[in-house]
Parts: C-alpha cells; structure tokens; sequence
C-alpha cells in the first residue's frame, strides 16, 4: 500500500518505473510493420490473415472493425452465421479486388508461442505514411527528461486494449473536500490516453481520483487539453518539449480542477435525475447508462452538481476503458460548466 499521512491510495497502484517496464515490455512483443497492397493478403479457414513472408495472424476485435469498413463488409450481420470458409471466400474476394496499400501492424503474443495456432495478431490497418507515437516512445521520453519529477507519482489505474492505452496517475498532495470530521480526499494527478492503431489522439488530461470510492474524472481547465498530439512523425526532442510543457501546466490546472470540484459541493441542481438524463443522451452516451447512472446517483444522492459529477464517474467504474473514459470525461466537462 502508498500512504501519504492517513490517506491510502489502492493496493494495485504502482509507480512510474513499473508502468515503464509494463509498457516496454509490450512494446518487446511488436514485429516490423509491413507496408502492402491488401490483394497481398489472404484470409485462411482459422479467422486469421497470412501476411506474406511473415506468418499467420489472428485478427483483434479492433483490426477486424478497420477490415471491414475497408472492404465494405458489415462482418457482424453479414457472416453471423456464415461457415468460416464462406467468411473466407468473401473476405478474399473482396482482398483481391483491392488496391489500397496499407500499413500492417503486428505483434506476438504473449506467453509461450505453443500456446497459440499462430504467430501473433494483427493489430491494426493503417495507411502508409500513418506513423504512431507508440506508448514506448511517450514513456521513454518522460523517463529520459522528467524522471526525477515523475518519480513520487502514482499509477491507480493501467489499462491496455485493442484499442487504445490509459494511464492515470497521481502527483500531488490529496486535498480533503469533506466536512469537519467526515474527510473525503481527493488526489490531484494526470491521465495519458493514447492508441498505436489509429483510434484516438495522444492526449493528457488533468485527472483528480477521488479516494472514497476510487474513481476518478478528466477535466480541462479553461477548455483545453494538457496535450492534444494527433499521429504523425515527430522528433524526440519535440516530443519531451510537449510533454514537458503539458506537464509544466499540471499543478496550476489540478489546483483549479479541484476548486472548481470544492465549488460544485455547494451548487444545488434541481431535478438532478433528469440532469443525467440529458448529460448521457445530449453526449450520444449509450441510452442504457442513463440507469446505470441513475442508480449510481442512489448510492449516494446529493442533489448537487458534485452529487451528479460522482454518479457518473462512479457508474464508469463497471465500463471498459474507452468507455470509461467517455463518461468521466463527460463528467469533466460538466463540471468546467459551472
């Protein structure tokens, strides 16, 4: 356990050089892209993708999504119940017909090499000169220019999918939001986004982790990002000079954030159910989480904005990561309203 005086972070949270060689060690398992016309493929009756040269790959669910939008297929409706060897006709039909070059992203798999019936995945499609910021790069450079700065920080939460990566951390001293005699602490600190397959932007964002129930929100002070960095090449020392600015602006914004969070206590809302309502649908959010931030509000009614700020984040907890983020997020935003 991390304790800073009486407040105790998660017993899974874990400092900066344990993230770094988590996520240098994902990076170990990459293979050389591969840069091709897509008739080179060939999709096989095992789901996966033989890249020639190479090996056979198992597709992700991510990969899969950018294979079909190229090829025109609607995969789910389509081959719902399709043999795989239709699958395969059709796939390859369409592969054939293709010109498109595209950038292939590769990786092995973890673990032993047996215990799989191919050589990896294939993580992603994307067009020849796309060139990711890879998690590996963003770590290192912070290793190699803010180290000493970063190395008190705390990593509660680490999550890695098809998809995207998440890293939120803590860097600073809690403040308590609570009344006298009932502490509620809350941890200043940062979240890192980022995707080596082309889903999103390379982002950091002001992240404050609220202890009690261990969730947390991203809020951007004054309507701006600590870093909004789109996929294209950089140099390493471009790359430290943004993350060294974006980290440069952290204190100000975290000591706002949570201002802004001690404010929001004192702010009643009225019909603050239907507020949720109208925060999840205006956001195009799925229309099931208006329940499931409803109920979340239950656990702990405060008809306030704070009371509807902790409901949605509390209901992210059960989400997967992206999805998680879009509602804290959404939170965030709701907040900076006020």
């Amino acid at each position: 356990m991390y304790s800073h005086g009486l407040q105790t972070l998660p017993s899974g949270s874990k400092n900066f050089d344990a993230v770094t060689a988590q996520v240098s060690a994902l990076a170990d398992l990459g293979l050389p892209d591969q840069v091709l016309g897509l008739q080179n493929l060939r999709f096989n009756d095992h789901a996966n993708v033989e890249v020639p040269d190479v090996g056979e790959f198992a597709l992700t669910d991510w990969s899969r999504r950018q294979l079909a939008t190229i090829l025109g297929v609607r995969w789910d409706k389509w081959f719902q119940t399709a043999k795989t060897e239709e699958i395969a006709d059709e796939v390859n039909r369409r592969l054939r017909r293709s010109d498109f070059e595209m950038k292939i992203r590769l990786a092995r798999h973890s673990g032993s090499p047996d215990e799989h019936g191919d050589d990896g995945v294939l993580r992603a499609f994307l067009g020849p000169t796309y060139t990711p910021i890879d998690d590996a790069q963003v770590f290192d450079s912070l290793r190699a220019n803010m180290g000493s700065e970063l190395a008190s920080a705390k990593f509660v939460r680490t999550a890695v999918t098809d998809r995207s990566s998440h890293f939120a951390g803590v860097a600073g001293d809690p403040v308590d939001l609570g009344a006298p005699g009932k502490p509620d602490w809350v941890y200043p600190g940062f979240m890192i986004r980022n995707s080596e397959v082309g889903f999103t932007a390379l982002t950091i964002d002001v992240f404050i982790f609220r202890l009690v129930c261990t969730n947390g929100l991203m809020i951007q002070t004054e309507g701006k990002r600590l870093l909004y960095r789109q996929h294209r090449p950089i140099e390493a020392g471009k790359l430290a000079d943004l993350l060294g600015e974006a980290f440069s602006k952290l204190a100000a914004s975290s000591s706002m954030a949570v201002k802004q969070l001690g404010r929001a206590r004192t702010e009643p809302l009225e019909e603050p159910e239907k507020v949720i309502e109208v925060l999840v649908r205006s956001a195009r959010l799925p229309a099931g989480l208006v329940r499931s931030v409803t109920d979340a509000y239950h656990e702990e009614p405060n008809s306030t904005r704070f009371g509807v700020v902790q409901a949605l984040t509390r209901a992210a907890r059960a989400l997967p990561p992206d999805s998680r983020f879009e509602l804290e997020q959404l939170a965030g935003r709701f907040l900076a309203a006020a």
